[in-house]
């Protein structure tokens, strides 16, 4: 019975595996899931086709002047190392890996990881096999598609998911950096301490997604809306009330909100200047 292994996701600017924009990556211990790790890369040249972008939504604008693979890398290998590696299509991945450190001319004879599949486990694409079970996804966002590998493999094994109390949720530590991952789990609000309560965020569930010219980190757009009494999220749901869209906002959370809207549901979706106006009067 695996119960310890981590899970990993890339995706990819152009069709060369080496083009790696970003990573998820999973850690499981003893059939928990203790460490969670996410970041984005700057591609060689930080190219992109509108292939890839249509698939996961990062944009050139989002990565430029970020770390490349070379400088993400020994974090990379932390997770990795001395370990079992479980992907969905793990020969995509492990690719991507691959000729990711042939491109930067990382020889590391010392990295050592076996690998499973979960694709070729379950023989179904990773949202087909989510939806059977009930397993939440953002697919291509990488961080969702590495913890879905996770449960699915737990599930495979005959463990049910559990979540350590005390996990850990990583970022890249990108001073400035206006697309790190927003936690939601640390930013729900204590209602009890909000002021204003006939603000349009109290008691609201809010995603952020995409940059922001006014506020390069967008986290702090988390906190602010959070000291309104909005519930962050990271993911849109049918619960979700807005959608803060910047530039290059998720692709799939623009449809699922929009669908939102078109459902009648308490929803809306705002673009910077709209949030700076409605900001503005509170």
């Amino acid at each position: 019975m695996m119960k310890n292994f981590t899970a990993i996701d890339f995706e990819t600017a152009i069709g060369k595996r080496y083009s790696a924009c970003a990573v998820g990556i999973v850690k499981v211990i003893d059939g928990v899931i203790t460490e969670k790790f996410s970041t984005l890369i700057q591609p060689p040249g930080n190219e992109y086709n509108s292939a890839n972008i249509r698939v996961h939504g990062i944009q050139p604008e989002m990565t430029e002047g970020l770390p490349t693979f070379i400088d993400v890398y020994p974090r990379i290998r932390e997770y990795i190392n001395n370990t079992l590696v479980v992907a969905h299509n793990a020969e995509f991945d492990i690719d991507v890996l691959k000729q990711s450190m042939n491109f930067y001319n990382i020889r590391d004879n010392e990295l050592l990881f076996n690998y499973d599949c979960t694709l070729g486990i379950y023989g179904k694409k990773l949202d087909e096999c989510c939806k059977e079970l009930s397993i939440g996804l953002e697919h291509h966002d990488p961080l969702s598609d590495a913890l879905a590998c996770a449960k699915l493999y737990l599930l495979h094994h005959g463990i049910k998911e559990a979540s350590n109390s005390n996990m850990t949720n990583n970022a890249y530590d990108i001073p400035t950096d206006g697309r790190q991952k927003i936690c939601g789990d640390v930013l729900k609000p204590n209602l009890d301490d909000v002021e204003n309560k006939v603000n349009p965020f109290y008691n609201k569930k809010v995603v952020i997604s995409g940059t922001y010219n006014n506020w390069p980190d967008r986290k702090d757009i988390a906190v602010l809306l959070k000291d309104l009494g909005a519930d962050i999220d990271t993911g849109v749901t049918k619960r979700t009330n807005y959608l803060i869209a910047g530039i290059g906002v998720g692709p799939s959370k623009m449809k699922k909100m929009e669908q939102n809207i078109l459902d009648g549901k308490d929803a809306c979706i705002i673009d910077e200047k709209q949030l700076i106006e409605m900001l503005k009067v509170l």
